[in-house]
């Protein structure tokens, strides 16, 4: 499985990864695959078991061969006592808000009074798509369902007075 270091405490020798699909996975020094410390944004590949990560290593590099004499498990923590230096911090990824949720919220609000549901229908859906394919780079999804909702009630409010509106016609012509 591939993912994504988010955090490595190299004080207690424990951190976080995040999978493609958003699953969290906690990971020990142990189960890293490399010499140098893990650093969050480095790309990894790893086995799940339950929510822990096993047999963690870096993609971008090539992974280091550990050969580690058989010790008795109560040796064994001594792997994360070994001295890393702290993990250079990895520049942020700033989430940004969707524009078409944006969009979707603002045409849903006029199309209440006027027109522009169908865009915010249409801008909502495309949005709340994007968003979920984004990994987090991408919010809104409040915004985008806000428009939705109000989108298709002015649809609904639209095609309720047409039919008044067809009705008034029929009676009247009838009388």
């Amino acid at each position: 499985m591939e993912g994504v270091i988010l955090d490595f405490n190299p004080s207690n020798g424990t951190g976080v990864l995040r999978c493609g699909q958003g699953q969290r996975y906690g990971y020990s020094l142990a189960e890293w695959q490399h010499e140098e410390a893990p650093r969050p944004g480095d790309r990894v590949e790893f086995d799940a078991i339950g929510d822990q990560a096993h047999n963690v290593s870096r993609l971008d590099q090539p992974v280091a061969v550990v050969t580690a004499p058989a010790a008795s498990p109560a040796a064994t923590p001594t792997a994360a006592a070994t001295p890393y230096a702290p993990p250079a911090s990895a520049p942020q990824v700033v989430p940004t808000q969707s524009a078409l949720a944006i969009v979707s919220l603002i045409a849903g609000i006029v199309g209440l009074f006027f027109f522009g549901s169908l865009v915010a229908v249409i801008c909502g859906h495309v949005a709340r798509s994007n968003i979920r394919a984004s990994n987090g780079t991408q919010t809104g999804d409040g915004m985008a369902l806000a428009g939705l909702i109000l989108g298709y009630i002015g649809l609904a409010m639209a095609l309720l007075w047409i039919i008044v509106v067809v009705v008034i016609a029929v009676l009247a012509g009838t009388a």
